[in-house]
């Protein structure tokens, strides 16, 4: 694994690319074999506010290789997730993009036999910058937040995140689905 990381003192902004040209694992019990070929990192993330980030991240790899303890082999090339963020004012979007290129494989059956290239491409826009950053934060105090006197754990916990996803809500954001779909030897979907 080669990963290199640069940031800043504040870590107001974050660079970061890596490789890993191969993992194996086997297990001599159950005969079971995954080889991955080629992973990629490429990303970078700038401080938006608080604990908010403006981040494009790439991650893909080449090949993802099992073989099952009943001997049967899958394989999914090509595969990517992709992160996108951009800023229209006071409002901030992501773009997601995962997929992968051929996947075959008896497991894969039910998808109409062996798929040459699979994609889930979703966007989310309008999402209000303060209020997503005030969320991110309210997340980030769940995880060490002690709950009061006569309080249960989850209201503790989850109160304060209700309140800023809601208050997210009231901004209106869209959910958009770029595209879902396959394509197989008998045609696309």
């Amino acid at each position: 694994l080669d990963l290199t990381v640069s940031y800043t003192s504040n870590l107001d902004s974050i660079d970061y690319r890596g490789d890993w040209p191969r993992i194996e694992v086997k297990n001599a019990a159950t005969r079971e074999h995954l080889v991955i070929d080629k992973i990629t990192l490429d990303g970078t993330s700038e401080r938006l506010g608080g604990d908010l980030y403006d981040t494009d991240v790439d991650l893909k790899i080449d090949s993802i290789e099992n073989t099952a303890s009943a001997g049967d082999t899958s394989k999914v090339e090509n595969a990517r997730y992709e992160v996108k963020t951009s800023l229209d004012g006071d409002f901030v979007s992501y773009s997601m993009r995962m997929g992968s290129g051929a996947i075959t494989g008896r497991q894969f059956a039910m998808l109409g036999g062996d798929v040459r290239e699979l994609h889930y491409d979703f966007t989310l826009r309008r999402l209000h910058e303060k209020t997503l950053e005030q969320l991110a934060t309210a997340i980030k105090e769940s995880y060490t937040r002690v709950p009061p006197p006569g309080v249960s754990a989850e209201i503790a916990m989850y109160g304060p995140i209700k309140d800023k996803a809601l208050e997210l809500l009231g901004h209106d954001p869209e959910l958009i689905i770029d595209r879902v779909g396959l394509s197989t030897a008998d045609g696309d979907a």
